[in-house]
Order: structure tokens, then C-alpha cells, then sequence
């Protein structure tokens, strides 16, 4: 009995507990102004309006308190424009009308691109400044008339007749239909000749992509060039002829004209000391090569034997040679026998198998002209002599035959 009176007295306790923490959380329940204030959770049921200042604003509350726009229930929007308020209206669409055919027409007259030698010709341009420069009235005027005309060749002729080529000048005729080139300088007393520009700046006016496209022929007789500056002409694709002479260039310049193997048919080397044995190998590269100047260069008898014999193509023809190898062709009969009659070798590749007896008579034939000569040796010596003097005699004979015009 005494546990179901205490077990009884401890669950009234507990309702009472119950009763009053529901006071406590109902508003309702107490007339005190200064009652706590509610707790955080939130309840659907019984619950007041919270006061604007006590609670902050929402993200959502304050993005709508933002806007500008007006509401569709607000019927300040539909209030009547006055004449004095700016009225923003969305710009409307300008309907193209296509231009008619007179329109196209003048548009294009007016928009017409000069071809650039005619561009050339303008008053104030670059080239026509350049040109105004160095010549007279009358040769300017000479020159200006040909190049509104178009008279490309004619132009460049005049130009250098008058030797006033300089960079401006030369870039007007970068789209023209020019097809020989002359840069060449006049030649001095002392041989020795300074421009008044650099060649090198002339020469990178033409190291242009798609552009001097019909220049065939290029001269720079007597013009002080470097190794490098010939490089300026890898992107000229009808290069034919070229005429370097007395330049100053060497064995290297020539490797940069390799570029032009499959459509060069002339060069000019003459009087480049620089010009060595060494540049057979760069002229073993031009299979169309038809013409080659090599008067006053530093090619020696037996490398210029060496470039006919296995560097130049078939074709080729040698117009020129230096003076000591003209020399030496003009006393090959002092040297050894050039008319073999029969009976005697004439081809080197039977000298291996011939006996010592024949081996002297052929040599005593060659001792005839040329006292040096010796018949007496071993046949290793006798070999070697006899060898040396026949392939001499072949190869000056080739260079006799491929000397002078076709």
C-alpha cells in the first residue's frame, strides 16, 4: 500500500511539472508584460506576429524590397505620362534596305585599290618623296608618268639608269609584273664603290611572301654584299638569273641560293676572290644550271677538274674561268701529248693491267713534250704517273669542250 501511494504521489508531481512548463511556454498564460520572451522553435499554432524591428530581414525580404518594378496590383504604373517626364521606350528595329546597284557601283569606284606602283606615284607617298630627293623634275615626272601607267620594266629600267634605287622606291613594285631587277652599282677608279644606303636594307625589301613573283633575272654587279644578305632572295620563286659579281661574297653565300636548284640557269660569280674549291659542292645542287662565270675567283686546275668532271649537270657550260687556269690549258701541250695517236692508252681504267714494257712506251710518248716525265720507277710509280697524266688530260679536255657559248 505504501509503494501505490508513493507511486501515485510521483506522477501527480510530474503532471503539475507538465502543467506549469506549458504555462510558461503558452503567451496566453501569463498577464505579465515582462514575461521571458519565446523560445526559437516555431509554432504553426498560437503564435503572434513577430514586431518588424525585433526580427532581421530575409535574403527574400529585402530582394523584394529592392526591386523597382512595380506590381501588377500597383496602379501607380498606369498613371497618366506628363509632357515634361523622359519616356523610356525599347528602340525598335531599323528595317536594312539593301542599296541598289548605282549605289554598289560608286561605292566600288571609290573604294578601288591602287595597284601598288601606282600607290607608288602619289604625291607624298614614301617612294615619290625618295624619288623627289635624288632626281630633277623632269626625270621624276619621266618616272611618275611610267608608273601610273603601270610600265613596270620601263619604270625599273629608268630608276636604274639614274641609280636611285632605295628601299621605298624598290617596295612599289612589290605586286608588279617586274621581271628583271638591276641593282648594280657603277664601279670607281679605286673598284671600290660606298652607297649612300646599305645594300642589305634594299635587298629585304624583296624577302616578301608572294610578292616580286615574276622577277626572273637580279644584278648586283660591283655592290658590296654580305654572305647573309643573299638570303633576302629564298622567297623569290622565278629567279632565273643571277649576276653576283664583284660582290665580295664567299663560298657560304651560295648556300643560300640552293633554294632556287629547280629554276636557276645562270650565275655569275666573277671576281669573288672568296670563291673557293669548296663551292662545287653547293654547285652540284643546280641540275638546270646552263651558264656559269667563274673569272677572277680562287678556284684552283684541279678543283675546277674536279666540278666538271662530277659536280656540274650535263647542260652547263662554263663562260668564264679564272685567268691561271686559261693559262694552263693554253700550255697543255707543254705538259703532255694531247693528240695520242693509235696504239697508245687514252683510257685511265686500262692503265692497272698494263705490263712494265708498255707502261714505258707510254710514258716515253708524254716525255716527248715534257722533259719532267720520267720512264724509270717502279710499276706502282709507272701506275700512278701514267694515271695522273691521262685523267689530266681527260678532264682538261672536258673543260675545253664545256668552255665558251653554246
Amino acid at each position: 500500500m505504501v509503494r501505490r501511494k508513493a507511486a501515485t504521489s510521483s506522477t501527480a508531481a510530474a503532471a503539475a511539472a507538465v502543467t506549469v512548463y506549458r504555462d510558461k511556454q503558452s503567451p496566453l498564460g501569463s498577464d505579465d508584460d515582462d514575461a521571458s520572451p519565446p523560445p526559437r522553435k516555431k509554432t504553426r499554432l498560437g503564435k503572434e506576429p513577430l514586431v518588424a524591428a525585433a526580427v532581421p530581414k530575409t535574403r527574400r525580404a529585402a530582394l523584394t524590397e529592392k526591386a523597382t518594378n512595380p506590381s501588377s496590383s500597383d496602379n501607380s504604373f498606369l498613371r497618366p505620362i506628363e509632357n515634361h517626364e523622359p519616356f523610356h521606350e525599347k528602340p525598335q528595329k531599323v528595317k536594312k534596305i539593301p542599296p541598289d546597284s548605282e549605289t554598289i557601283r560608286s561605292t566600288n569606284s571609290v573604294t578601288k585599290t591602287l595597284s601598288s606602283l601606282r600607290e607608288g606615284s602619289i604625291v607624298g607617298s614614301l617612294a615619290h618623296r625618295a624619288l623627289r630627293e635624288q632626281l630633277p623634275a623632269k626625270d621624276l615626272e619621266d618616272i611618275l608618268s611610267l608608273m601610273r601607267s603601270d610600265a613596270a620594266q620601263e619604270a625599273a629600267d629608268l630608276i636604274t639608269k639614274k641609280g636611285c634605287w632605295l628601299p621605298d622606291i624598290l617596295n612599289c613594285f612589290r605586286a608588279s609584273g617586274l621581271i628583271s631587277l638591276d641593282l648594280s652599282s657603277p664601279s670607281s677608279p679605286a673598284g671600290v664603290f660606298i652607297p649612300h644606303v646599305p645594300p642589305g636594307l634594299t635587298l629585304r625589301v624583296l624577302f616578301q611572301q608572294h610578292q616580286f613573283s615574276a622577277l626572273a633575272v637580279i644584278t648586283f654587279r660591283n655592290t658590296p654584299l654580305l654572305n647573309d644578305d643573299l638570303a633576302s632572295l629564298r622567297l623569290l620563286p622565278s629567279l632565273e638569273d643571277i649576276d653576283i659579281s664583284n660582290t665580295g661574297v664567299g663560298t657560304q653565300s651560295l648556300h643560300h641560293l640552293v633554294c632556287h636548284r629547280h629554276t636557276l640557269k645562270k650565275l655569275n660569280l666573277s671576281h669573288n676572290t672568296s670563291i673557293e674549291d669548296d663551292s662545287r659542292v653547293a654547285l652540284s645542287a643546280f641540275p638546270h644550271l646552263s651558264a656559269l662565270y667563274l673569272r677572277g675567283t680562287s678556284f684552283t686546275m684541279p678543283g675546277l677538274r674536279r666540278l666538271v668532271l662530277n659536280d656540274l649537270h650535263q647542260p652547263c657550260r662554263l663562260l668564264s674561268i679564272p685567268a691561271h687556269c686559261i693559262d694552263h690549258l693554253n700550255t697543255r701541250k707543254e705538259r703532255y701529248m694531247v693528240d695520242i695517236p693509235t696504239g697508245y692508252v687514252q683510257d685511265t681504267t686500262q692503265v692497272a693491267a698494263m705490263t712494265m714494257p708498255n707502261l714505258k712506251k707510254n710514258l716515253e710518248l708524254h716525255s716527248k713534250v715534257n722533259k719532267d716525265v720520267q720512264v724509270t720507277g717502279t710499276k706502282v710509280e709507272l701506275v700512278n704517273r701514267l694515271g695522273a697524266i691521262l685523267s689530266n688530260r681527260a678532264a682538261d679536255l672536258r673543260i675545253v669542250e664545256v668552255l665558251g657559248r653554246v
